[in-house]
């Protein structure tokens, strides 16, 4: 990453709003246009600050991209084998934050991980060693491609 300033680690009780503005900040500007208006609702609703804190209490591995005490990214992985939020602040993208973030969660992760990447992360998650599952999908006016890495695969 180049970047000795920037920590990874697990998100603190008291910082789940600042992360769920980060992520809608970023999807706003980015994801949402791929999305039915069902699809935006449907994300925003995840993203509560109130379910961030329920997932993270129920187990979900939360970690964040931090700099000086400036949050540039966070991932969310369920079940140790799903991405299910991948975020860096436009300002900071291209830094190698999101692969380093991908790098720390899956450390304790399954064999095998899945994502259900939006269409513009596709690029990004190939570089990081993620293969597409099938075509285009669409849940809950969701649009994304389903991917998979094994963790042979990564490097």
């Amino acid at each position: 990453m180049g970047e000795e300033n920037i920590e990874i680690r697990e998100m603190l009780s008291g910082e789940e709003e600042a992360v769920c503005n980060l992520v809608l900040e970023v999807f706003d500007r980015f994801v949402a246009s791929q999305f039915s208006q069902r699809g935006i609702e449907e994300f925003r609703d995840y993203l509560r600050v109130e379910a961030l804190k329920r997932r993270a209490g129920e187990g979900h591995i939360i970690l964040l991209a931090v700099e000086n005490d400036a949050l540039l990214g966070m991932i969310e992985m369920r079940q140790r084998n799903h991405i299910s939020l991948l975020f860096v602040r436009e300002a900071h993208q291209g830094r190698g934050i999101g692969r380093e973030l991908v790098s720390h969660a899956v450390t304790d992760a399954a064999a095998s991980i899945q994502v259900h990447a939006s269409l513009n992360s596709v690029g990004f998650y190939r570089k990081a060693g993620f293969l597409p599952e099938g075509p285009e999908r669409i849940e809950h006016g969701i649009c994304y491609i389903p991917m998979r890495m094994d963790r042979v695969e990564m490097g």
